[in-house]
Order: structure tokens, then sequence, then C-alpha cells
């Protein structure tokens, strides 16, 4: 079945048939959503067929919701047809051979229609594996039901008129299905007048794994259905009818059924309560008829309203006889009454089973009694008490740290009423004998009922005897007046509590309170006891309020937080030992103002959700982003819906990490905030705010936005027409590949009409368009031009501005004085040099001071450490006679070597009234040619020395370079 879905998900993604070159086959799809795979005709008003035959690739067609009154003959459709479905028509027929000929078909759905008996057999091809009838008026099974049917493997006939009696269901019915594995029943003997379950007719489906079947007062199952071995899900059908209905499940009931592992006998459907008593609902199961199912892993006896607690400890005694994982007993009380309680023994013998998953949703529950939980396993992974009562201050958890296995919490609806689950929201539970009943019964067993507080100065007579009093003395006997009272705060018991309970030992007791949270005081602070291992709590929609004060966590396991739709006020906080949460969500609270520690203890939060308050106000005053400080590894922030109007510039300074942030349905009018860190954010959402166009600062801010890959929508913001947006709209049309949806965008006119901003920009171009505007743009032409001359001036006489600045520096703030005209070098001469001719300097040129007796400036010797590179140049060239280049190849290649080149003639030239201070080395034979022209008007006035021609004459070549740099 799941491959056949694919292969329909498959064909919604390929292009239409309409590149199919058959103009009849066009015509004939006019009236349908056609594809290469699928053809979807439902709600298309069809009371004809149209001829698909020529549609070899299509595999599913879609007749469903029409008014279609016959099944298509075979030659109407594809030859390769895997699903065919006809659901929600008017079909009571078929047509001379019908399907027979579609050998490939494997799903056909014909529920929702006019059959009165099962489809004649002989027009089914035998390739079909799923077949729907549900929700017809069948009645009998026909002459030939299931003749063609040896693979079919899941046949489902619910919600019909089957009665069950040996004349409808006759002996070899069922013959051919020998692969059937899911078989669904249920819902047919409302007309049923002495039902019975046929062995000879069960017998032949050997390959049964899930049955579907009505329950009968008298029925039973008998020894076939121990044959079938594999079936492992069964799921009973009480239909409530007088004289049928079910109302005790025997001891002997399932006697035949050892086999299964999974058993559904809950209401489902849940309808209103007759109040006229007409109506028969299970009310017990004797003890003992569980028991049988050893195999048993799933039990569901959900909404059976009249069960009761009292009827569910039957059920738990027999439970750690079977194989027992998962038990829901959702709304076993009628939605409305008065409250329950939970005593030790309803749930007792669940300690010695291997319980996974307990649900016990909706059953007016409003306190335990004491140690309650610690009676179930500790293998428990999911525990759900949603829709119950269970209120903060009213009830007890005492023991709830002993369920190490917890996982998921589910406490969510607490005082809600369960109105979505009867017509009339108003009715009111006519339990109230069957309830005080109940309490009286369980009152009287000594192990039950052992209020501290209540039973002050009562005798140990007293509490053992049956309470004989009037009906509402036994509910105010049982509720004694300061029992919400009775607990300041909850914790831990100490080991002399423990005492009377033996399963229980001092190992099960945690220290009080935590000793590793360092956030805030004791004595403010309020301890918020949960099971030690438990990661995920749902506490949602249940009155929570007014405040999160400051609460400690009993155990840093929490991964997922949800308190949605409560009514807290004020996010106070801090919340510690959560160092784990990844998940919180505080939405829907109409929260008014948050602090800015209150997140401090979820340094790992990776989603948050806040959306849907009033805390606007309260983050204009976070201007550093100090909220979400702690929050490196948040990943997705919702604070939607929060009437926010602006933000603070460094609001989201902190969420490095962030990809998602949702700002929609707030006030915004405009974008102040630096989002241009944030590399890893995908999507941006400030849809439904107030913005009519952004200011030319926000789009800067949204243009730095580095992601490629960012998603802006803005959609259903009020954008205005009018010149002043002109700017935005152009600029949301450049970004429209970020913005998505361009098409769509509209803005409004001084009309106040909306206009789709693609149709109306070209319009609003030309009309914004003057004088002004071309004098603005002129006068940006001629800044632009003029700047570029400037820059281009500054670029060729950028050595010599340097130069002067620097002279400029040292005449007005260093006492500079002309050197030429005193002649008082500091150095004879300055050494120009790339450093991969470092040696030639420091072996050769050095004995110019050794032998010649002159003092040279070497940069790598003399510059002054601190001072920048560009002044220790330039004051060594100042205060040095002569400049002496070592030019090779690498000295062309330098940087810093050209500079000095052009100090040095600078300074010649400005300085020393144009005098000519450099002297060349030609170290390599480099042509000319290859020479910069700087350097060939030196040479060209023989200020050089070629190094090759005193290679082998040291003495001769210092002897020229000192007569250099003397004249």
């Amino acid at each position: 079945m799941s491959v056949l879905l694919s292969v329909s998900f498959l064909g919604l993604l390929l292009l239409p048939v309409n590149s199919l070159s058959d103009d009849n086959m066009t015509k004939t799809c006019a009236k349908c959503d056609c594809n290469q795979i699928v053809i979807n005709c439902a709600n298309h008003g069809l009371n004809r067929y149209p001829n698909f035959s020529l549609y070899e690739t299509v595999r599913t067609i879609n007749f469903s919701h029409n008014n279609l009154e016959y099944i298509p003959d075979a030659y109407l459709l594809p030859d390769q047809l895997l699903i065919l479905d006809l659901a929600f028509n008017k079909i009571n027929r078929s047509e001379n051979h019908s399907l027979s000929e579609l050998k490939s078909l494997q799903q056909l759905n014909l529920s929702n229609n006019n059959f009165h008996t099962v489809l004649d057999g002989r027009k089914l091809p035998e390739s079909v594996i799923h077949f729907d009838l549900s929700w017809n008026k069948i009645n009998s099974f026909g002459r030939y039901p299931f003749v063609n049917s040896r693979r079919l493997q899941v046949l489902d006939l619910h919600q019909n008129l089957l009665s069950y009696n040996k004349t409808v269901f006759q002996q070899n019915v069922f013959n051919n299905l020998q692969n059937l594995t899911d078989l669904n029943i249920g819902q047919n003997g409302y007309h049923t007048t002495e039902p019975v379950y046929p062995d000879e007719v069960f017998k032949h489906l050997k390959s049964l794994r899930t049955l579907v079947i009505d329950g009968f007062l008298t029925t039973t199952f008998g020894k076939v259905f121990s044959e079938m071995k594999n079936l492992q899900a069964l799921s009973i059908n009480n239909l409530m009818v007088g004289n049928l209905g079910i109302e005790t499940i025997t001891e002997n009931y399932f006697e035949n059924l050892s086999q299964i592992t999974s058993l559904d006998i809950s209401l489902t459907g849940y309808r209103q309560i007759n109040t006229s008593g007409s109506e028969v609902y299970l009310k017990s199961i004797e003890s003992g008829a569980i028991a049988k199912l050893t195999k048993l892993r799933s039990l569901d006896i959900s909404f059976n309203s009249l069960l009761g607690f009292c009827g569910l400890r039957n059920i738990t005694q027999d439970l750690p006889n079977t194989d027992i994982k998962v038990l829901k007993a959702n709304q076993i009380h009628c939605p409305y009454g008065f409250s329950t309680i939970l005593f030790v023994d309803d749930i007792k013998p669940l300690k010695d089973t291997n319980l996974t998953e307990l649900y016990l949703d909706g059953n007016r529950l409003e306190m335990t009694e004491d140690l309650a939980p610690t009676y179930l396993p500790k293998t428990l992974r999911i525990l759900s008490l949603m829709g119950n009562r269970l209120r903060l201050d009213k009830y007890k958890t005492d023991g709830i740290w002993t369920l190490t296995g917890i996982n998921s919490l589910y406490l969510s609806s607490q005082d809600q009423t369960q109105s979505h689950r009867v017509h009339s929201g108003w009715f009111v539970c006519n339990d109230f004998t069957d309830t005080i009943q109940c309490l009286s019964d369980r009152k009287s067993n000594k192990h039950s009922c052992k209020f501290q507080k209540g039973n002050v100065g009562r005798s140990a007579q007293e509490l053992q005897e049956p309470y004989q009093s009037d009906e509402f003395g036994l509910i105010a006997d049982t509720y004694p007046f300061d029992y919400v009272n009775f607990v300041d705060y909850v914790k831990p018991p100490r080991t002399g509590d423990i005492q009377s309970h033996s399963h229980l030992t001092a190992v099960d007791i945690h220290p009080y309170p935590p000793l590793n949270c360092a956030y805030f005081d004791h004595l403010i602070s309020f301890v918020n006891t949960i099971p030690p291992n438990t990661k995920r709590i749902f506490y949602e929609s249940s009155n929570l309020g007014d405040q999160i004060i400051p609460y400690w966590m009993s155990n840093d396991t929490l991964e997922y937080i949800s308190l949605r739709g409560n009514n807290f006020q004020y996010f106070l906080g801090p919340v510690c030992n959560v160092t784990k949460v990844k998940r919180l969500d505080l939405s829907e609270n109409m929260c008014l103002n948050i602090y800015a520690h209150f997140f401090i203890g979820f340094i790992n939060l990776e989603d948050l959700f806040i959306q849907g308050n009033l805390l606007g106000d309260a983050m204009k005053t976070f201007e550093n982003g100090e909220l979400f400080e702690k929050q490196l590894q948040l990943k997705n922030l919702n604070i939607s819906s929060n009437r926010i109007t602006t933000l603070p510039n460094n609001f989201f300074a902190h969420v490095l990490n962030i990809k998602t942030l949702d700002i929609s349905h707030n006030l915004l009018t405009d974008w102040n905030v630096t989002i241009s860190h944030l590399w890893q954010l995908n999507v941006l959402d400030l849809s439904y705010n107030q913005i009519t166009f952004l200011s030319d600062k926000a789009m800067k801010k949204l243009d730095k936005i580095t992601s490629q890959n960012i998603k802006i929508n803005m959609m259903h913001n009020p954008f205005e027409c009018s010149c002043d947006s002109l700017s935005f709209l152009l600029w949301y049309k450049k970004n429209r590949k970020r913005m998505g949806s361009y098409s769509n965008v509209t803005c409004k006119n001084s009309k106040r009409e909306l206009i789709y901003v693609n149709d109306v920009l070209l319009s609003l171009q030309k009309k914004c368009s003057s004088k002004v505007g071309l004098m603005i743009g002129a006068g940006l032409f001629l800044f632009v031009v003029l700047g570029m001359i400037f820059g281009a001036i500054v670029y060729r006489y950028r050595i010599r501005l340097k130069y002067s600045f620097h002279m400029f520096k040292r005449q007005y703030f260093g006492g500079y004085e002309p050197l030429h005209a005193i002649q008082n070098y500091e150095f004879d001469a300055f050494i120009s040099y790339a450093d991969q001719d470092r040696q030639f300097v420091i072996n050769r040129l050095i004995e110019l001071e050794n032998k010649k007796g002159k003092r040279l400036c070497i940069h790598h010797r003399d510059f002054i450490p601190g001072n920048e590179i560009a002044e220790n140049i330039i004051n060594g060239i100042h205060h040095s006679r002569m400049t002496i280049c070592v030019i090779t190849r690498e000295f062309l290649k330098s940087t810093r070597c050209n500079y000095e080149f052009n100090i040095a003639r600078t300074e010649g030239i400005c300085s020393r009234e144009r005098e000519n201070i450099i002297i060349v080395i030609l170290m390599e034979d480099i042509p000319f040619k290859e020479l910069p022209i700087r350097i060939m008007e030196v040479i060209g006035q023989e200020t050089y020395l070629s190094f090759a021609e005193y290679l082998n004459d040291d003495d001769t070549f210092l002897d020229l370079l000192a007569t250099a740099i003397e004249n």
C-alpha cells in the first residue's frame, strides 16, 4: 500500500499530459487535472466516465466525489492502472465485464456508495490487494463475492448492514482469502437479532493479522480463533445497542485469543451519552479476563465512560500476567462531574509489569493518593495525564521522583472541558451514584484513602469501617476541607516517611534542593520536582499563571518544555538547572513583561517560541541584546504577535547562529535592527506588520545581509504607491529573488485602492520624475567626475604629497632646518636594497665604513624601532648626503625599494634645489629597455656604477663609490 501511495505522490511532481500530441487526449482531460502519472477528476460533477485508455503512463485515477452510478468498463481506462478511487459517488452496479481486464490494478476504493451486495468477484482482476467497500448499504455477500481475490490482503467492509449470523456469513464466503492480512467488518451488527461468530467462516483466514469486529453480549470467540496463529491485533466495537451491547466482559471472553498482542476495546467515535439509558456501555471487565492474553503488548480501553477507575482495577491486576507495554485508559470517566482520585490499589499491580506508555487523559483526575506514582514501573517512558484537573496548588506529586524511566510527560489541557468529544458541551454526566459507590468500595479497603491530615484524631476501627453516611457526607470525608493546603511546597520525604512503603528505600530519595545550581538565592526560589530522566514536558492550555518565578528544576535532563497557551503575565525567572533544554515554547500566554535574566539558564537553547504575547514594550529596553545574551546556540526564534513597534539596534547582537527569525504579525513601521552579523540567517519574516515603505537606512541594513540564500517575507504589509515609497518599491523589485511572491505584492494608492506593484511601478516612475531629479542626478554625476579627477591627481603625486606631509610636520613640530644649507649630515649615504641582497651590503658595502670612513644608514641596523617605516625612510634619506640604490631584479619588484627611490628623488628636487643625490649600482646585467624610466633618468646623468666591471677589484670599486659620495 505504501508503494502505491509513493507512486501517486511521484506523479504530482511530473509535467502535465498537455505535452501529449493527440488533441483528442487533451480534450478528454479538459475537465480533470492530469499529468503523466495521476489523473484527478474528484469534485468535477461527472455523471459519465471520460475515455482515458490512451493515457498509457497513468497509474492513478481519482473519480471520487462525483455523481457516477456505475463502475466503468476496463476499455475506458489505461491497461497499467494501479489505483482507482471511486469513493463518494452513487454507484450501485457494474457494467459488462467491468474491471476484470485491468491485470495490474492493485487498489480499488468503492467506499461511500450505494452497494447492497459485495461486488461480483468475477468483475474484479486477480491483481487487487486492497479493496475498500466501507460505508455502503451492503447486507449480503452475494453469490461470487471474492472468487478472483486470492491476492487480496486488505478488505474493509466496516459501517455496512451485515448481520452477524450464519445466513449472511456463509461457510465459504472467505474461502479464497487465504492471503488476507487485514479485515475490518466492524460497525455492521446494529440490526443483528441473534449474533454469532461462525467458526467455519473464519477458519480459512490463515494469514489474518488484524481483525476489527463487532462485539456482542452473547457472542464468544470459538476455538477456530485459537488456530489463527498470525492474528495479532484485535479491535472490538461495542455497538451499545440494547440487548446486544457489552456491559461486562467475562473472565473467559478471550480464552481462545491468547496469541494476540494488541487489543482495542475503546469506544471509538465517542458520542453523546444517552440519558434515556437505552444505550449499553461497558462497565466492568472481570478479573482474569485480560490475564488470558499472555502475549498482550498494547491495550486500549479508552472512552468507555462508565468503566471508571474502579473498572480499571481489575485490568491492572491482570496485566502482570501479560507482556504489556502500552496502556490507554483515556476518558474512562464521563467528562463532567465530580473530580476523581487515583488510588494506590488502582495502579499498584503495574509495578510488576514492563509498561512503557501509560495514557490516563480526560478522567477528571484532581489528585492521587499519597505516593501513588511510586507504584508505576521504572520502565515507563511516556506518561500522559492530559485533560484532567491537576492543578499545581491542589494535587500531590509525592513519589514522582522515583519514575526514573519517564522520557515524556504530558500534562496539557488541565481544567478544560471535554466538550469536543460530545455533541453538547452543556451535558452533565449522570454518574453521581456510581461515583459514590466506587469511592465507598475503595475506601473500605484498608490500604486506600490514607489521607494523613484528614484522618487525624480518628481511631483505627473508624478508618477500617465502610462509610455508611449519606452521599454528600462521603464526598466531604473523602476530600477534607483543608486538604488542598496540606503541603506548602513539594519535596521528597525523609527516610522515616517511607518506612510503611516496602517498595521504597532511602536510595529512591534525592537531595533537596539540587546542589548544581548557582544562579539565584535559595530563599526566594521554588523547586519544581520532575522525574529524574525526563526529557520532554508538555503543560499547555491549563490556565497556569500568573508568574514564572525563580525556579530550580530538580533534574537537569529536560530537552523540550512547552507551557504554551497558559496565563503567565510575567516571565520573572530565572529558571535554573535547564542547561540541556533545546526547545522552549512560551507562546500564547498574553505575557506583559520579561526580565533580562529569564533565559540565563537555557544556555543550549536552539528553538524558542514566545509568540502570541504582549512583550512589545518590554523588548524596547534590551538595547544591547541582553535578553538572549546566553543563547549562543539559538537557531529558530519566533517573537511574532507581540505588538512590537520597534526593536533596539543591537537586539540580536548575541544570537550569532540564528537561522529563522519570525517577527510577523507585529506593528513595525520600519527596520532599524542590525542583522548583518547573522551569517547563517535563512529566513526573516516581517509579514503582517505596518510597513508602508522602508527608509534608506533600513534598506542598507538589509542589503548588508551576506547570506545569498536568505528569504525575506514582507507580504501583507500596507505598502504605499507614492513618490515617497518609489525607491523602496524599486529596491523590492531588485531583491525579488530574496523576497519571493513578487507578482502578488500590492500597494495602496492615494484613493486607498490595492494595486499590484508590478503593474504600477512604471507609471509611478514617470510620475515621480522631474527637473529636480535631473538636477540632483547631474549634481551627483559632476561630484563623481570631480572626485575621480581629484583621486587621479592624488594618486599621481602620492609620493610627493606624503614627503611634503612629513616635511611639514618636521618643520613646524620638530625644529626643522634645511640640511643642505649647513652641510651637516648624520650619514654619508643611505643604502636602498632588496632583502635578497642583504649579504652584498653586509659583506661589501660595509667596507665603506671600515676602509673609507663613511657613515652608512642601513635600514635593518639604523632604523628607529617604534617609528613608522615610511617615517624612518624619509628621516634616513633626509639625514644622508647621498642615497645608494643597489639595482637588481629583486629591487625592481620590491614596493619598499621603489618607495625609497622615489623619496630620494623627491628629496633632491624639493629640499636640495633639484640636486641629484642618487648613486645607482647595477648589480646584474639588466637590459636598459627593462629598466623603469625614472632609473634610466638617473643613469643618463652618469651617476651609476656597474659592479660587473669591478667584480675582482674591490679597492677600485670602493674608491669610485667614496668619490661619488664626496662629490
